[in-house]
């Protein structure tokens, strides 16, 4: 039954404010590593139905014992500030480009689908249900010097959740986005959505980011270098074609360009710009964990706690479960992911590490078809005794939150459009794949880009100079439906999906993280390990309420740089919703 929520505006919360100031250096390799503290950015606070602020991306400096490496943040730091909104905001982000002015002109035709323009910029407010018309990041290119002020209208019946900002103009979502520049987004709880032990615990935000430097330079870097002093318009500027941060290696220092045990080379993991910091915790006190991550290239992680911390999973992708908190062994966060925990440990140090079992689920001769996470620790929490003995925390009991209409449960209703969506691969026809797939990737399909989905690149047309328009829609959906898609190898790249989420109806055989994912689950990033084979996924998405043009991608940013994109042209009147849903509230703007 849909019922109404009232909301309360003008609750109150205690944040923490950090100065932004560079990364500082990361602990020489030890026996007995010094962990430092994380940093935490400052945070800005809606006020009054409005929050505004500006974000100036440029060129800042991250340091570890090995070596200085330029990379891009927001606000003179890497990462970027929080930004905390109510459902019904106003978010009105004035986003300043103070980066390298570039030799080559943005949008050159030859340079589709491929890397270029990496100092124009623009910015893509990732998870929020909000008109593709204001996230809109298919045309929107800030040129270095420019400024521009993009306005997103939150609608007042909004979930609550954590979400993430960063660049993402064609061409140059690697090397921005994957080296450094994202904020945490969070919209917070109206009254009355979690119960009161949920409701106001201690938080713990967490943007953990893995960087490959070496694949930063000897993949986007040495390419977009080529191809502009190749194509450059003019092209009396080639010869100044030049990649500012990664083309000649580190400030000071040197990239480790042997392989390493992980087949990676110059890389790091760091939490909240840290590598391997400390969090500090009282005990037996419940938190929240708020967490984004966000890798240059494809590495997965499993995050978990070692010892006898108990923690329980409250949402994912800024979506709180069908009923939470569920219990689980281990997660796992793709590139784009969000993930909400609740926490509470004993006194004493506790690892929290990054597992590799979904490794173990598929045989040795598919190991190339899948994303190995990575296996290390990534974080201590160091866990406190209270100052005085408070009675033990209760166990959190199992709840269902109000949902909005638009993230209501869909297994039950009946499709208007169904679909298949496979990324660099071949149609499938029923009941099967139409055709067997080769072994080894990524030397299919035959004359077909690899970077495509469902055997077709990401197309633009070039109308004019600097003018450019869709030249082919993959789907024509109605505004107010529910849209089904059998979503094909689920464990190679991570689909994610502008302005509608994805609601899985379906699941393929699993051998891991079988209490992790579940039928009922919503996702704007979904990426599924997977046992042998490679199988599908079903999910069902409501397009609910806005028209225009529905982005989707493989999230691995390099992937999307060349190609591997979408776009669903949503039809009809704007404003239409699906009144079949139920079990769920709106709320007019």
């Amino acid at each position: 039954m849909r019922a109404s929520l009232a909301l309360v505006l003008g609750w109150s919360h205690t944040v923490s404010a950090f100065a932004s100031v560079a990364a500082p250096a990361s602990p020489p390799p030890s026996p007995m590593p010094v962990r430092l503290p994380p940093i935490e950015r400052e945070t800005h606070r809606s006020q009054d139905g409005l929050l505004s602020v500006t974000l100036t991306l440029s060129v800042v400096e991250y340091r570890s014992s090995t070596l200085v490496q330029q990379v891009m943040g927001y606000n003179n730091a890497m990462g970027g500030p929080t930004l905390r909104v109510r459902p019904g905001d106003m978010l009105r982000i004035t986003l300043v480009n103070a980066l390298p002015e570039e030799a080559c002109a943005t949008d050159v035709p030859e340079l589709h689908n491929s890397y270029q323009s990496p100092y124009s910029t623009n910015l893509h407010v990732h998870g929020l249900h909000v008109s593709p018309n204001e996230d809109e990041v298919i045309f929107t290119s800030i040129k270095p010097g420019e400024n521009k002020t993009c306005v997103y209208n939150i609608p007042a019946d909004h979930a609550p959740g954590t979400h993430f900002y960063h660049p993402h103009k064609a061409g140059g979502s690697s090397i921005q986005a994957g080296a450094g520049a994202l904020g945490l987004l969070i919209v917070e709880d109206p009254p009355g959505i979690l119960p009161a032990d949920v409701a106001g615990l201690p938080e713990m935000n967490m943007h953990i980011q893995f960087l490959n430097f070496t694949y930063l330079q000897t993949d986007y870097s040495r390419i977009y270098v080529n191809n502009c002093r190749q194509f450059c318009i003019p092209a009396e500027a080639r010869s100044q074609c030049t990649e500012y941060l990664f083309e000649n290696g580190p400030t000071s220092g040197m990239y480790n360009t042997a392989i390493s045990a992980d087949g990676l080379e110059e890389e790091t993991l760091l939490v909240n710009f840290v590598e391997r910091p400390t969090f500090e915790m009282t005990a037996n006190q419940w938190y929240r964990f708020r967490m984004v991550y966000v890798p240059t290239r494809y590495r997965t992680i499993e995050p978990a706690i070692d010892g006898s911390c108990e923690y329980k999973l409250l949402a994912k992708d800024g979506m709180y479960l069908p009923v939470a908190p569920r219990d689980f062994s281990s997660g796992y966060m793709t590139t784009g992911s969000r993930a909400d925990w609740l926490v509470r440990c004993p006194a004493g140090e506790h690892q929290f590490v990054s597992r590799a079992d979904a490794l173990t689920s598929v045989d040795a001769g598919w190991i190339a078809q899948k994303i190995i996470s990575l296996r290390r620790t990534m974080a201590t929490l160091s866990v406190k005794p209270a100052a005085h003995d408070p009675p033990p925390a209760a166990s959190i009991e199992p709840f269902s939150a109000p949902r909005p209409c638009y993230l209501a449960d869909m297994r039950n209703l009946a499709p208007a459009h169904t679909s298949h969506i496979i990324q660099s691969g071949l149609n499938p026809g029923p009941p099967v794949l139409a055709r067997p797939f080769p072994f080894l990737r990524p030397a299919f399909p035959e004359n077909i880009s690899y970077y495509a989905i469902n055997e077709q690149a990401f197309e633009l047309e070039y109308v004019g100079p600097q003018t450019v328009d869709i030249a082919h829609y993959e789907f024509t959906l109605q505004v107010g439906s529910i849209w089904e898609v059998d979503y094909y190898v689920p464990q190679i790249h991570p689909l994610h999906s502008h302005t509608n989420r994805m609601q899985i109806t379906q699941l393929p055989n699993m051998s891991t993280h079988t209490d992790y994912f579940q039928v009922g689950d919503f996702h704007d990033v979904l990426h599924i390990p997977i046992g042998k084979g490679f199988g599908k996924a079903v999910f069902k998405m409501q397009i609910d309420r806005f028209t225009g043009n529905q982005l989707m991608h493989c999230h691995i940013y390099r992937h999307t740089d060349r190609g591997m994109a979408l776009v669903a042209k949503i039809v009809g009147d704007e404003g239409t919703v699906n009144e079949d849903v139920g079990d769920c509230y709106r709320i007019d703007s």
